[in-house]
């Protein structure tokens, strides 16, 4: 019996792989509008934002790699720990984040983030 790689495990025939060629044209991806950043002053403190943040280029799996994804949401339990937000939830998806959090001294964190365009 054969077998894989030497590591005493059973070869597969080769017929058990079935390999389809696809091509894609290349699409360009929709335009996103820019949103404000700038939260109404009749959004009360306590609310709960929805966040995306996404990565550049688009398409790529940068976060659910093991290093980069154990880093973001270590950064994520920090600052719930830290009581600078209440993270509800985080998903990290391959090209971007969804979160779900509550702004713990809200004011305050809206004028540390005019930075981040």
């Amino acid at each position: 019996m054969a077998t894989a790689a030497g590591k005493g495990l059973p070869a597969l025939p080769a017929d058990f792989f079935t390999i389809e060629l696809c091509y894609y044209l290349p699409v360009d991806l929709p335009a996103r509008k820019k949103l404000s950043h700038t939260v109404p002053q009749w959004v009360p403190e306590g609310s709960r934002f929805f966040i995306t943040i996404k990565c550049l280029p688009p398409g790529k799996n940068q976060l659910c790699q093991a290093g980069i994804g154990n880093g973001v949401l270590a950064a994520m339990a920090h600052n719930h720990e830290n009581h600078l937000w209440h993270c509800c939830l985080c998903l990290l998806m391959p090209d971007h984040l969804h979160a779900i959090l509550l702004y713990l001294n809200f004011r305050l964190t809206l004028s540390m983030s005019k930075g981040l365009g």
